[in-house]
């Protein structure tokens, strides 16, 4: 398909979700769902050896995957109204070690608060807020607010 005939539900610079074959959010989704939906995102962004964990006693991720590069990544999803403090990105931190990761991500429907932005600028966490796609008939590009720079050396 041509480059210039690709439309993305979402896009921040480093994910990109196709328009075609992108799972469509429902905010009456669960939290489980809502991990199901954003590993659909990953991999039609391109990651590979997506793996949602199990349910409970995850190690505080809900994603384990790799990508282009072939460097392991692990998510952890949040389906929120409110913002997301500080806790996920401890949980995700200790997950990089569980799941011997380089590197940490979080994924949330709303918001982080100061304290959550703060400790993953300084532990090269990356943050995306506001994570979702639209309906098809009303599609409009979404963007990631905050991104921080990885400072964790492979």
């Amino acid at each position: 398909e041509n480059s210039e005939d690709i439309k993305y539900l979402y896009s921040n610079g480093r994910l990109k979700v196709k328009e075609k074959h992108a799972p469509i959010f429902d905010d009456n989704m669960s939290g489980y769902d809502y991990e199901h939906f954003v590993a659909k995102c990953f991999i039609n962004s391109g990651y590979r050896n997506v793996t949602v964990t199990q349910k409970s006693g995850d190690y505080g991720a809900d994603i384990v995957m790799t990508d282009s590069n072939g460097v392991r990544i692990c998510v952890q999803c949040k389906k929120s109204v409110s913002p997301v403090g500080v806790q996920a990105v401890q949980e995700v931190i200790g997950a990089m070690y569980h799941y011997h990761c380089s590197k940490g991500t979080v994924v949330t429907t709303s918001t982080f608060t100061p304290n959550a932005k703060e400790l993953a600028s300084e532990a090269g966490i990356e943050l995306f807020e506001n994570f979702r796609t639209t309906k098809e008939d009303d599609l409009e590009w979404i963007d990631k607010i905050e991104e921080f720079e990885s400072i964790i050396e492979d």
